[in-house]
């Protein structure tokens, strides 16, 4: 099966955090997996199930050449979108019916031959080998995105690492208080709002993660993106973004406002979905690139 074209990159990222690195050996065990995602009809209707399966896609779509997405019935439209999501990121990709490995999401979801569950409520990740686990349906992303990356990472110790151990078992994380979690955290989980426009620098693979973040919490106000991209002498390559340091401004009305490079798009009653103009063409290279439609949650 064919990687991404950024695969160089991810494998410059693998050596730096496994000990006694095999490049050809990594090749080997990505090029041969097939990783499923699966997850029931509450999964594909509730916000946070939706944020959760959203970002597994984009996690494992950017390191596997061959991903298995799995609706349970009348989850098939959430399906379409997430395969979508998937080519856009990776034209690449390859869609396959069944896996052996994968996550499942929701408690009426379809299992793997060895399956991670993953859920969350609110500000609170959880995660296990043995037990299905459900969706909440809070505005608060934070939760079901980390456990989109704790899931992804257990995945990966048993593609990679061939690690069977069940470690990860019935494992939770707050997002506020760590391990040992608030039962009814004092942060609301509305209402939202920067009282001043506010500037974040730097949109590589962390910039991006917290504006996927960010996009679909109850936040309101002004964010301006800074990122300053510099050519190296010799590449001019059709897509790619020019060097820059313009800000680029959206609103936050709940979620992002419509954004393009370099421009400005009303927010309207704040139904616009979220976009960001940067495609893996035009980021060759970086270690996570995003597609175009990264911020979308929702189309």
């Amino acid at each position: 099966m064919a990687l991404a074209d950024y695969y160089a990159r991810t494998a410059v990222a693998a050596s730096q955090v496994i000990a006694g690195f095999d490049e050809q050996a990594f090749r080997t065990a990505l090029e041969g997996a097939c990783v499923g995602v699966s997850f029931d009809r509450d999964a594909a209707e509730s916000r946070e199930g939706q944020a959760l399966l959203d970002l597994t896609v984009r996690l494992l779509t950017r390191l596997y050449p061959t991903i298995a997405v799995q609706p349970a019935p009348g989850a098939e439209e959430f399906a379409e979108h997430l395969n979508g999501l998937a080519k856009a990121i990776n034209p690449r990709i390859t869609i396959a019916d069944e896996a052996a490995v994968g996550i499942a999401v929701g408690r009426n979801a379809s299992t793997f031959d060895r399956t991670t569950f993953a859920g969350s409520s609110a500000w609170t990740a959880q995660l296990s080998r043995k037990t299905a686990l459900a969706v909440g349906d809070s505005p608060v992303p934070f939760g079901a995105g980390t456990a989109a990356c704790l899931a992804a990472a257990a995945v990966f110790r048993v593609v990679v690492l061939d690690d069977a151990a069940d470690d990860t078992a019935d494992l939770t994380f707050s997002c506020l208080d760590g391990v040992a979690p608030v039962p009814e955290p004092a942060v609301p989980d509305d209402g939202w709002l920067l009282s001043e426009p506010a500037v974040l620098i730097g949109c590589g693979a962390i910039g991006q993660a917290t504006v996927w973040a960010l996009a679909r919490s109850p936040l309101r106000g002004d964010l301006f993106l800074v990122d300053a991209q510099r050519r190296r002498r010799g590449e001019d390559h059709p897509g790619r973004r020019p060097p820059h340091r313009h800000p680029q401004a959206c609103s936050l009305p709940g979620r992002l406002g419509q954004l393009h490079h370099r421009t400005r798009v009303p927010v309207g009653d704040g139904t616009n979905r979220s976009r960001l103009s940067d495609t893996s063409a035009g980021r060759s290279g970086v270690a996570a690139p995003m597609d175009r439609e990264c911020l979308d949650p929702a189309g």
